[in-house]
């Protein structure tokens, strides 16, 4: 049994010594005068290592060499990220490309072999590499090249000893090795292979299996997928318009110009490396939007996926590492890789999520400086007025069930409780029953989690009021499934959790109010602000009411969240506890995630604060 953990890997690591190393330059052709040269030069492995993979920097500083890369160790070939050997940087025909290997334990956490087939173009020669943790502070790594069973060269010994904790920092290499993204041709590039990405209906059903087996809803990506394209398109075309000097006004009194003009620009520059930090509800859609805007500003951007979604955070891995390697490196982890990334002192941070980890995250990026985006959520309120068209209130029922079951009530712009005219209240809840009996065995909603699951059905089982349609044999809490019954919980206590916490899942509170300034009072009371508030109304007076009455991110009067999500010239963000700035669209999210600098060009002469001297 290892006395250290993977933990151990953790740092940087510089060569010590190589032993047996002529036989394998030899073999690769690196000439014989040369190799004292090419075994003794400097190289610099930085490490972190877990359960499924390594994630590794890699330096030759002399040949400019700087590669940072994450490898699984799950034995499957896949595409390997060093564009030649290392030493096919010394070698006299050294520009055989390394197209595939594969990694995987031999002694977990202290052992585990690469392996690389025809290696320098020689078919039927494999390299092995394997690398053993010593001690905390010593790898050594040992080479064969193979052809079948049979060992031709090695074994040969590379000994590296730590000389810093540190292990690989994204933030950094992007910013030292990242590709150029502020021209707008770079930004232009890395959009359209976001858009190739999107367009591959391989990439799309990937997406969605992998959000199945996460027990995301829904699992398909189609739809979103086609709202991301759209999103490439219109960013494309904003980014020369947004990259043009904006002119402004001088409005500096006459007098005090003494008789020299300026011209007085704002000049939209990239702020540099974001971070998005995504949440477990829509793993792949909240990973993009806030990258392409990141993207169309000139941005590099680090994404850090939810541990809680595995198989996705994987696929946004590899797909990223295949079409934005260079524009984009998806970091997974927990709470640690959270603390690692914001320590790294990121030029922008957007965090999507609940609020008291919005706190800690907020918290921890005032101690760099780094300057934070908060897509939180709170409790989402619908208003019912009444007079509604029978057509109209079928639509809001519809729309309800849409958010609440479709997406399980796990999506920040659910309608999380409804406020009902009273001159309406029983003609909704009649079409609301009526339309939850007819999902069938699609009202019981699968969660993706057990601890979501646990606190949603204490909430139900809580509630202490009529629940619409009732709860039976059929259509109860699952502790097997983690399913719960979307239904109706009708005029449920003010104090109780269901109205004074979000509920982020398939249960509704009903309350009864006697007109739209009632309803207003409700959602302006001692609830959070909301980040969008609903409206459902045909009288005008009652929705300017509804508006006037009420703060929330954004408003919706007889619409859905889609909609709004779909107008890629409007932004979308919260206000307060719901969240701060804008992440979703068009120029708010360029404004967000841009330096807006402000340039004075005087003009024929030299244009003098008051404190140099009074005009002359």
């Amino acid at each position: 049994m290892a006395a250290f953990g993977c933990d151990a890997w953790t740092g940087t690591w510089e060569l010590a010594s190589r032993e047996n190393w002529d036989v394998y330059l030899e073999f690769t052709g690196v000439p014989a005068e040369i190799r004292a040269e090419v075994s003794g030069a400097a190289d610099y492995h930085k490490y972190r290592v877990d359960k499924v993979g390594f994630t590794m920097d890699h330096q030759i500083p002399e040949k400019n060499m700087h590669l940072h890369f994450r490898a699984d160790l799950d034995g499957q070939w896949t595409d390997s990220p060093y564009p030649k050997p290392t030493v096919g940087l010394w070698a006299a025909d050294g520009e055989h490309a390394t197209p595939t290997w594969r990694n995987s334990w031999l002694e977990e956490p202290v052992c585990f072999k690469s392996e690389i087939p025809n290696f320098m173009g020689k078919e039927g020669n494999t390299v092995t590499i394997e690398r053993r943790l010593i001690s905390p502070d010593e790898i050594k790594m040992t080479l064969h090249v193979c052809e079948g069973s049979n060992i031709v060269v090695g074994p040969c010994w590379t000994t590296m000893r730590k000389i810093s904790p540190n292990g690989p920092a994204p933030l950094a290499w992007l910013r030292a090795r990242g590709k150029p993204i502020k021209t707008a041709e770079g930004r232009h590039e890395a959009l359209e292979q976001v858009f190739k990405m999107m367009s591959d209906s391989e990439n799309i059903d990937a997406f969605s299996d992998a959000q199945e087996k996460d027990r995301v809803c829904p699992p398909r990506f189609d739809g979103s997928a086609k709202m991301l394209l759209g999103g490439c398109k219109f960013y494309q075309g904003l980014v020369p318009q947004w990259m043009t000097p904006e002119q402004v006004e001088d409005t500096c009194p006459p007098p005090l110009k003494n008789g020299v003009d300026a011209e007085c620009t704002i000049v939209n520059e990239p702020k540099g490396v974001g971070i998005v930090i995504v949440p477990w509800n829509a793993p792949v859609t909240l990973a993009f939007v806030p990258m392409l805007g990141m993207l169309a500003a000139g941005n590099h951007v680090v994404v850090k996926p939810s541990e809680l979604t595995p198989n996705t955070s994987a696929v946004i891995r590899r797909l990223c590492h295949k079409y934005l390697h260079g524009y984009v490196w998806v970091e997974e982890g927990a709470v640690d890789a959270v603390n690692r990334l914001i320590d790294e002192a990121a030029d922008h941070l957007v965090f999507t999520g609940g609020a008291s980890i919005a706190k800690i995250v907020a918290a921890r990026c005032a101690q760099v400086l780094t300057p934070v985006t908060l897509e939180l959520g709170g409790k989402s309120p619908v208003f019912i007025d009444r007079g509604l068209q029978d057509s109209m209130l079928n639509s809001a029922v519809r729309e309800i069930l849409e958010t609440k079951v479709y997406k399980t009530g796990q999506f920040c712009c659910a309608h999380d409780y409804a406020l009902v005219h009273e001159e309406i209240h029983d003609a909704f809840c009649a079409k609301l029953r009526a339309a939850i009996e007819a999902l069938g065995p699609k009202r019981n909603v699968p969660l993706i989690g057990r601890r979501q699951y646990e606190g949603l059905k204490q909430k139900l089982l809580d509630a202490g009021c009529e629940c619409l349609p009732p709860l039976d044999g059929t259509f109860a809490p699952n502790d097997d499934a983690m399913t719960l019954p979307f239904c109706g919980l009708l005029s449920p206590a003010m104090d109780n959790s269901l109205l004074t916490s979000e509920i982020f899942g398939p249960i509704m509170p009903i309350l009864k109010v006697k007109d739209v300034h009632e309803a207003a009072s409700l959602v302006s009371g001692p609830r959070e602000k909301p980040l969008i508030a609903y409206c459902y109304s045909e009288d005008p007076v009652a929705v300017n009411a509804f508006l006037c009455g009420t703060q929330s991110g954004n408003l919706a009067v007889n619409s859905g969240p889609m909609r709004m999500h779909l107008n890629f010239n409007g932004g979308f963000g919260g206000i307060g506890p719901s969240g701060s700035g804008v992440s979703m669209w068009g120029r708010e999210a360029l404004r967000e995630f841009s330096n807006r600098r402000s340039v004075i060009r005087a003009q024929g002469g030299f244009a003098q604060s008051y404190f140099s001297g009074p005009p002359s």
